[in-house]
């Protein structure tokens, strides 16, 4: 299991042993700060959503207020087995406590096949080749909408590195985090963040905005990969970019509401078993220094 896996199972079981509904759960992480929906708990659930920090935070908070019980991050992965990092590394959850906890520890990178049957690898391949095929595709389209929509605004600029950087966090290409920004906030993350900071803001400013953004971004992709489909203001036959912008914040605060359409978007694999886990590659230090400023 990956660790975002592990999360959605820890979380699945304690919300159905205490009677919570995925909407208790949402409005008690709201009250903590957080941009967390109905959809945003689902997608937890599921091992949809990304095992990162600052979920594993905002959760391990969240079920603290809920029981009444002091839930440290390292109570999330209780239990023994076998957690997969990256490559052929990978951490027993034993081990992983000890990590969370401040302890040395060990990782393990003799990991093996489940099975040596060349069918059992075949079709482990074929699992994993369709969710990589899934977020090309949604990256393609996403870019294709953005494309027909603001047209050079979009077909002419390359990404920044924020967004190159929110790419690895979301599953995305950066050409796909790109066109996200665009079609959610009609311009890039970087001048959305700007926006948000104001004229003279400070560098710590400015990233706490860009690491709000890149949370409702990944809320926004949790919504489009549960109904399979984009906002009706982001598609072609819609021009008005007040209302897609609108529309954007309401599936972050968990108030919009659209029919869906599957016949829209056809997605490859089955996305309950979607892995968007932040993936970590060379980065720009200056960047990273400049959004992890508290």
């Amino acid at each position: 299991m990956k660790i975002n896996e592990v999360i959605g199972a820890y979380l699945k079981a304690i919300r159905q042993k205490r009677g919570f509904t995925l909407d208790r759960v949402a409005t008690e992480a709201r009250s903590l700060g957080a941009a967390w929906t109905s959809s945003k708990i689902n997608a937890l659930e599921k091992g949809i959503s990304t095992g990162s920090l600052t979920n594993m935070l905002i959760l391990a908070k969240t079920l603290s207020s809920l029981t009444g019980e002091d839930i440290e991050l390292s109570d999330l992965f209780l239990g023994d087995g076998v957690i997969e990092l990256d490559g052929d590394a990978s951490i027993a959850r034993s081990e992983l406590r000890k990590a969370l906890n401040g302890k040395p520890f060990e990782l393990d990178s003799t990991w093996v096949r489940v099975s040596e049957d060349p069918a059992v690898q075949k079709i482990a391949e074929t699992v994993s080749s369709s969710v990589s095929d899934l977020m090309q595709k949604l990256s393609d389209k996403l870019f294709f909408e953005a494309g027909r929509l603001d047209g050079a605004a979009v077909l002419n600029t390359a990404p920044t590195l924020a967004e190159q950087r929110a790419a690895k966090q979301l599953g995305l290409t950066a050409k796909g985090t790109a066109a996200l920004c665009q079609l959610a906030y009609n311009q890039s993350l970087d001048e959305e963040a700007a926006q948000r900071a104001g004229e003279h803001a400070t560098p710590q400013k400015r990233g706490r905005e860009t690491r709000i953004i890149r949370s409702e971004l990944e809320s926004l992709l949790d919504y489009i990969l549960e109904t399979k489909d984009l906002p009706i203001s982001w598609q072609s036959d819609y021009d008005d970019d007040s209302l897609r912008r609108a529309d954007s914040m309401s599936i972050v605060n968990g108030t919009y509401t659209q029919p869906v359409e599957p016949d829209k978007f056809t997605v490859v694999a089955d996305s309950d078993y979607l892995d968007l886990a932040a993936k970590h590659g060379d980065i720009e230090r200056e960047q990273e220094a400049y959004e992890e400023m508290p």
